[in-house]
């Protein structure tokens, strides 16, 4: 190849391909997820469990009503109730992250004499790898949800929800 041009260009595709591939791949998934949950759900004879006690299949019909009701209900808000919701659901959201992203350093620290008592085997590197791993993750996740908070709190309540 001469020139150092590119050897293999790029096709844009039309609007109308890319509808079709992403219709197609929700449907992909949609199957499934379909396919998954009914075995699962003969697999683990789902129905004789909430055969043996029907109150449980009352709890799960009042969760499910109760979402729906909730959904509809925020449908019908105004933008700027649904930003003052997001931003209140985004800054409890980051304060249950850091409480247990909190928690578990406490714990993480409180490890650190049981492990220097019982020595440095295999089970305790897993562990301190694990928790190590928690921890970061935690953090994180507790730095992008305060991020996402204020910048909603900095977002103005009027627009597009």
């Amino acid at each position: 190849m001469s020139g150092g041009g590119v050897m293999f260009r790029t096709v844009p595709f039309s609007p109308k391909v890319k509808r079709r591939a992403g219709k197609l791949a929700a449907s992909a998934v949609g199957l499934g997820m379909l396919a998954e949950t009914s075995r699962e759900f003969f697999a683990n004879d789902t129905i004789g469990y909430y055969r043996s006690d029907p109150d449980r299949l009352l709890t799960v019909l009042a969760i499910a009503a109760a979402a729906g009701a909730a959904t509809f209900v925020h449908g019908r808000l105004s933008s700027s109730v649904r930003q003052r919701l997001r931003t209140i659901a985004n800054g409890t959201a980051a304060l249950a992250v850091t409480v247990i992203t909190g928690w578990m350093a406490f714990g993480f620290a409180s490890f650190a004499g049981l492990t220097s008592s019982y020595g440095w085997t295999a089970e305790t590197r897993y562990a301190w790898l694990c928790m190590t791993i928690a921890l970061v993750l935690g953090s994180v996740g507790a730095v992008a949800l305060w991020h996402r908070f204020l910048r909603s709190m900095r977002t103005p309540a009027t627009g597009s929800p």
